[in-house]
C-alpha cells in the first residue's frame, strides 16, 4: 500500500510539473526541471531566464530586473492598501507572497480593537466611578485629619482625585478645584511643556518636574472626545508620582491605602481596572497597593485606622525605613536631578531612592523600555566628542534580541563610541537574549517577533535564496520595527516611557500559485496568542460573541499559514487547497477587518470608524535636548520576491511595512493625524506645513526600488 501511494504521488508530481512547464513555455520563459530530493530550492539565473514572471507593467525596466537579479527580492517604494494589494493579485494573476508583515499587521487590528472596546464598554465608566468614590473618601479623611500633621497629605489626595474626576467629565466644574489643582489641570490640558508640578512640588528647592506633553492624546485615543478624556485621566493616575522619600507624599500614599482597606468596593473596582489593563499591557513598574498595603499593616498593625496612623510615631518611623526595601523600578519615567559625585554607585543609589514612588494605577513595565533606559545617558556616558546619547533606537532592542545586522548598524552609526554602551549592550544580551516567560498580551507580542531576527544564512531548511543575504536580514529587521511600532502605538497610554537623565477582466488562465513567508513559528505564535487572549477575556466576561468569531478566524488563518510554511520548509508541495487559501487571502483578511472595525453613531446613524493605516508613536524622551523619539509606519508597500513553487521559480508579490524613526520636539509629539499629513506630503513631494525633517532610516533603503 505504501509503494502504491508513493507511485501515485510521483505520478501526480510529474503531472503538475508537466502542466507548469507548459505554462512557462507559453510565457516564453526558459525551461527548468525540478530535481527531486534537493535540499535547497533552485537558484535564479543571472538573467532570470528560469523565473516565471507575471506582467510587471511599469516595473518592467532594466533597473528593476537588475535589482531582482542581484537580491532576488525588492520592495517598491509606493503606498498601497494592505488588503487591496492581495485582492488585486487575483485580478492581475500575480502569485501572492503572504508575508509575516500582513499577519502581524492584522494582529494590530485585532489587539487595538479589543482594547478599544474593553475601554469603551467596561473601563471608562468604572474609572469614573472609582474617581468619584476616591474623592468622597479623601474628603472624609481630610475632615478627620484636620489640624494634624497629616492634613496636608489629605488635601493633596483630595486635589489629586478631583483632578482625575475633572479630566473624565465632559463639562467639569473646575471652580471646586484648589489653586494648585486648577493649575495642574490647566497644564494637563495644555499638554506642552516640562514644568514643576503645582501639586507635587512640595519642596521649592527640589521641584517635581512633569513632562506635560505626555498628556497629549495620541494613538487611537484621538478618535473621540470620550477617548481623549480617558487618555488624560489614565495618564494622570499612571504618572503622578507619590515619591516615598518625601514625607507628605509618603503620608498621602499611606492614606490612599487606608481607604482601600476600609472600603472593599473601592478596592474591588481598582482591582478590576488594574487587572484588566494588566492583561493587555502587563503589571505596573512602580509601587502599588499590592506592595504597599502589606507593609503598612506590618508597621502599624493589621488594618490600622486613620487615628492609629496619625498617632503612631513608632509605626511611622518603622515604615520610613521599611519602604526602602521595596523593589526599585526598572524604568525611570521622570526627570531626575542627582548630585554628580565621584562615585557612580552612590549616584545610582540616590537615583533609585528618589525614583521609588507609589502610583495610583501605575504605567506598565515593558522589556523594551528597560532596554532603552540602559542604553542612553546617564546609563551610558559621553563619547569622545562630549556628546550624550539622549534617545535610543529600535535597533537597540533588535540587537539585544540577537540581530547581528542591528548590532553592525549601531557600530556603523557610532553608538559603540559612547562609554559603557558596548558593556551595557552585552549585559542586556546576556539577560534578555533568550525568550522569557510572558503573562500579558504586550510581552507575548514582543517575544514572538524574535524569529524575524535570526540569521538564515546557515539555517537548515528549504529556504529560498533571497532569505540568505544581509539585505533580507535588514528587510526582516524592518518588519520587526514595523510591528513593534504598532505595538507601541496600541499601548501608548499604558506603557511606561523611559526618560534619559537631565544634566476583474477575463484573462488567459496562468499558474499563479503563491507562497507563504516560511516563518511558521511566528504564525503559530500569533494563533496561540489570540487563543490565550480569547480565553482570558472570556473568563473575565469581557468577550462578545462577534469578537470571539474574529479571534477564531484569525487563529484558523494563522494556523493554516503555519502549516503551509512547514510544508515549504520541508521542500514539499502544498495542496491545491493550500494554494487556493493563499490566493484568497485578501478576501479573508477583508472580511476579518470588517469584524474588528469599531462603529460610532453620528447624527443618529451608525458608521464604521476609520482605522488609520499610517500611525506614529513616541517611545522615549530626552529632556536635555527637549526631543522625543518617534516611530512611525506608512502604508503597505509592495514586496516582490522570487520564490520556489513546485520546483519552479516565480516572481510573487506581497505587502511589507514602511518604517520610520526620527526625533521631534516634545511639544510636537505626533498624533496619527499629524503623521498622516507628513507621510502624504513625503510621497507627493509637496510642501508641508510641518517643520519636521523626516527621512527613512538609511538601512531600509538599499533593498527598495524607487519609481522615477
Amino acid at each position: 500500500m505504501g509503494n502504491l501511494k508513493k507511485q501515485q504521488k510521483t505520478i501526480k508530481g510529474w503531472l503538475c510539473a508537466f502542466l507548469t512547464l507548459a505554462v512557462i513555455w507559453s510565457a516564453g520563459a526558459g525551461l527548468i526541471f525540478a530535481e527531486s530530493g534537493n535540499d535547497q530550492p533552485p537558484e535564479p539565473e543571472a538573467d532570470l531566464s528560469n523565473v516565471l514572471m507575471p506582467a510587471l507593467n511599469e516595473l518592467d525596466t532594466p533597473d528593476f530586473i537588475n535589482q531582482l537579479s542581484q537580491d532576488h527580492f525588492a520592495i517598491v517604494a509606493r503606498p498601497n492598501d494592505w488588503v487591496s494589494l492581495y485582492e488585486m493579485n487575483v485580478y492581475q494573476q500575480v502569485p501572492s507572497y503572504v508575508t509575516a508583515d500582513i499577519a502581524l499587521h492584522f494582529q494590530h487590528y485585532i489587539f487595538s480593537y479589543l482594547l478599544r472596546q474593553t475601554e469603551k464598554d467596561y473601563l471608562t465608566d468604572r474609572l469614573a466611578d472609582l474617581a468619584e468614590r476616591m474623592v468622597q473618601a479623601s474628603n472624609q479623611q481630610l475632615a478627620d485629619a484636620e489640624g494634624s500633621d497629616w492634613e496636608q497629605a489629605a488635601v493633596l489626595n483630595r486635589d489629586f482625585f478631583q483632578i482625575g474626576q475633572a479630566l473624565l467629565e465632559e463639562e467639569p466644574d473646575t471652580s471646586k478645584l484648589s489653586e494648585a489643582a486648577a493649575e495642574e489641570y490647566t497644564n494637563i490640558l495644555a499638554a506642552q511643556d516640562m514644568l514643576p508640578s503645582p501639586l507635587f512640588s512640595l519642596n521649592p528647592e527640589e521641584p517635581q518636574l512633569e513632562d506635560y506633553s505626555l498628556y497629549k492624546p495620541r494613538g487611537y485615543y484621538t478618535q473621540s472626545p470620550e477617548q481623549e478624556r480617558y487618555f488624560r485621566a489614565m495618564t494622570w493616575f499612571g504618572r503622578a508620582n507619590f515619591a516615598l522619600y518625601q514625607e507628605t507624599l509618603r503620608q498621602a500614599a499611606i492614606l490612599q491605602n487606608l481607604i482601600f482597606q476600609e472600603d472593599a468596593e473601592i478596592a474591588k473596582d481598582w482591582e478590576n481596572i488594574y487587572q484588566t489593563t494588566a492583561l493587555f499591557a502587563g503589571p505596573s513598574d512602580d509601587i502599588s497597593f499590592t506592595q504597599l498595603t502589606p507593609l503598612i499593616n506590618e508597621c502599624y498593625g493589621e488594618k490600622p485606622t486613620l487615628k492609629k496612623v496619625i498617632e503612631d510615631n513608632a509605626g511611622w518611623e518603622a515604615f520610613a525605613e521599611a519602604y526602602k526595601e521595596l523593589p526599585l523600578p526598572k524604568i525611570y519615567s521622570h526627570v531626575r536631578y542627582v548630585e554628580d559625585s565621584d562615585d557612580d554607585e552612590v549616584d545610582r543609589q540616590l537615583e533609585a531612592e528618589k525614583a521609588l514612588g507609589f502610583r495610583f494605577i501605575g504605567q506598565r513595565y515593558s522589556l523594551d523600555e528597560e532596554v532603552f533606559g540602559q542604553l542612553v545617558w546617564n546609563a551610558v556616558k559621553e563619547n569622545l566628542d562630549g556628546e550624550k546619547r539622549g534617545l535610543p533606537s529600535v535597533l537597540d532592542l533588535a540587537a539585544v534580541f540577537g540581530s547581528a545586522q542591528a548590532e553592525e548598524l549601531l557600530k556603523a552609526n557610532g553608538d559603540f563610541d559612547f562609554q559603557n554602551f558596548p558593556e551595557n549592550l552585552a549585559a542586556l544580551k546576556e539577560e534578555h537574549g533568550e525568550p522569557a516567560e510572558a503573562d500579558n498580551f504586550t510581552a507575548k507580542w514582543l517575544q514572538l517577533l524574535r524569529p524575524l531576527l535570526k540569521d538564515k544564512s546557515q539555517v537548515e531548511g528549504y529556504y529560498p535564496s533571497f532569505m540568505r543575504g544581509d539585505k533580507w536580514a535588514r528587510r526582516n529587521l524592518e518588519c520587526f520595527a514595523g510591528s513593534f511600532t504598532e505595538l507601541k502605538h496600541d499601548t501608548i497610554l499604558y506603557s511606561k516611557q523611559m526618560m534619559a537623565e537631565m544634566g476583474g477582466i477575463f484573462q488567459e488562465e496562468v499558474d499563479d500559485r503563491g507562497y507563504v513567508q516560511p516563518v511558521p513559528e511566528i504564525f503559530r505564535a500569533l494563533a496561540d496568542l489570540s487563543r490565550e487572549t480569547a480565553d482570558s477575556l472570556a473568563q473575565a466576561k469581557m468577550l462578545e460573541d462577534k469578537d470571539q468569531e474574529s479571534l477564531n478566524i484569525f487563529i484558523d488563518l494563522c494556523e493554516h499559514l503555519a502549516v503551509i510554511a512547514d510544508t515549504e520548509l520541508a521542500g514539499e508541495v502544498p495542496s491545491e487547497e493550500d494554494f487556493e487559501f493563499i490566493k484568497s487571502i485578501g478576501g479573508s483578511l477583508d472580511y476579518l477587518k470588517t469584524l474588528v472595525t469599531p462603529f460610532e453613531e453620528v447624527d443618529g446613524e451608525t458608521w464604521p470608524v476609520n482605522i488609520p493605516e499610517e500611525i506614529a508613536a513616541d517611545i522615549a524622551t530626552d529632556p536635555n535636548s527637549g526631543q522625543c523619539l518617534e516611530l512611525a509606519i506608512g502604508s503597505a508597500q509592495e514586496i516582490w520576491v522570487i520564490v520556489p513553487v513546485d520546483g519552479v521559480l516565480r516572481l510573487a508579490k506581497g505587502a511589507a511595512y514602511d518604517f520610520y524613526e526620527f526625533p521631534v520636539p516634545t511639544q510636537q509629539r505626533l498624533t496619527d493625524e499629524d503623521w498622516q499629513l507628513i507621510y502624504r506630503n513625503l510621497y507627493q513631494k509637496s510642501e508641508s506645513e510641518s517643520d519636521l525633517v523626516v527621512t527613512k532610516p538609511a538601512w531600509t533603503e538599499d533593498y527598495r526600488f524607487t519609481l522615477n
